[in-house]
């Protein structure tokens, strides 16, 4: 409800906006993440930046129809994180490490930066951040350990998972997709 010029004067309302959107209408949510992005290069924002680009990585795979777009975005994500970025919560850092593993799963297999961001995203999963977002990146954490046949690592995961399914703020969605892929794993 906000009007559109005050909108396009937030980077943080755009980013908002896009991310709202992007599991139900990621072609229009990824036109705000991509004007949030702008905001935040013209702003400096490195967070900002590394969160957007996080964002659109992700409506990408939610889209689920070509994986090149990727690219760019990856891109500016290795750059940002090789200046070394201090994240103000590991939420966000947990996003921006999953993003990593979503290319690295259905775009470039040999990331360079695919090992630290499934280091970060380990030591990361028993921060103190929300259910959702906590499942959401083990979700990706566990479909790169079964696509890669590491499958101790995997079981490893599901029994630290677990405890946190019968929580009642996770979503069905989110428990539908770790079900899913659990049952993935087994096949």
């Amino acid at each position: 409800s906000l009007p559109g010029e005050q909108l396009s004067r937030s980077a943080w309302a755009l980013y908002w906006l896009g991310n709202s959107h992007v599991q139900n209408a990621s072609t229009s949510a990824r036109e705000w993440l991509i004007k949030a992005n702008d905001a935040f290069v013209q702003n400096g924002d490195v967070i900002g930046r590394l969160l957007s680009a996080a964002a659109i990585l992700r409506s990408i795979h939610f889209e689920y129809r070509t994986f090149e777009p990727m690219d760019q975005w990856i891109a500016q994500i290795d750059a940002d994180l090789a200046a070394a970025p201090v994240f103000s919560n590991p939420a966000d850092e947990l996003a921006v490490h999953s993003a990593v593993l979503l290319v690295v799963i259905y775009r470039l297999p040999d990331h360079g930066n695919q090992m630290a961001s499934m280091t970060r995203i380990a030591e990361l999963l028993d921060a103190p951040i929300d259910v959702n977002r906590r499942v959401s990146a083990a979700f990706v954490l566990l479909l790169a350990h079964t696509q890669a046949h590491r499958n101790d690592a995997a079981l490893h995961l599901v029994n630290q998972v677990e405890p946190s399914l019968g929580d009642p703020s996770l979503t069905a969605l989110n428990r539908a997709y770790w079900w899913m892929l659990v049952g993935y794993l087994h096949h």
